[in-house]
């Protein structure tokens, strides 16, 4: 299992890495894309950790990863990131990231969502598109620069707007 997971995300990484996801590309192909030499320095919610660990993230768990190169890498990292930096966030640290930023956007929902683990009572709805599934990595990319606006709105309107009717509560998030 765990070969298979680090398998799953070494693909998921090199995707990344190259941009390549216009054309499928093989295992063997994959392998061949990247260096044998090269070194990625990779940064797992924040903080660095070693390439072992890597194995041992979930894929299922990862909510975005970002793949930073060149003049940018060292600019960042020095000459240990020369060959790149991979940042993978998960759905865990996303979900707080987000909370943290909507919640100085809205009393409402600090008071709705008193903390990252009670959101699961709630619908987002981000520019009029139900979130259901893998949305953390969209949500935590909301900030200053594109954030407009935000609506709670309580379980019978949500019922009438939308039809959805196991939630509590509806988040409706507005970005430019």
């Amino acid at each position: 299992m765990v070969n298979s997971r680090f398998s799953i995300i070494y693909q998921l990484l090199l995707v990344a890495f190259f941009s390549i996801n216009q054309k499928g590309f093989s295992q063997q192909e994959l392998n061949e894309k990247i260096p044998k030499n090269t070194k990625l320095v990779y940064v797992l919610d924040s903080l660095q950790i070693s390439n072992d660990l890597i194995s041992k993230i979930v894929p299922a768990e990862i909510a975005t990863v970002i793949v930073v190169k060149g003049k940018t890498a060292t600019d960042i990292l020095g000459s240990k990131a020369k060959d790149g930096i991979v940042y993978i966030e998960t759905k865990k640290f996303a979900r707080k990231r987000y909370w943290s930023y909507l919640k100085t956007k809205s009393e409402n929902y600090a008071i709705v969502i008193p903390n990252p683990e009670k959101d699961n009572l709630i619908q987002y709805i981000l520019n009029g598109r139900i979130l259901n599934k893998d949305f953390e990595g969209e949500l935590s990319r909301i900030n200053d620069s594109n954030f407009q606006k935000i609506e709670i709105i309580p379980k019978d309107t949500l019922l009438k707007r939308y039809g959805i009717y196991r939630k509590q509560f509806g988040v409706v998030i507005h970005t430019k």
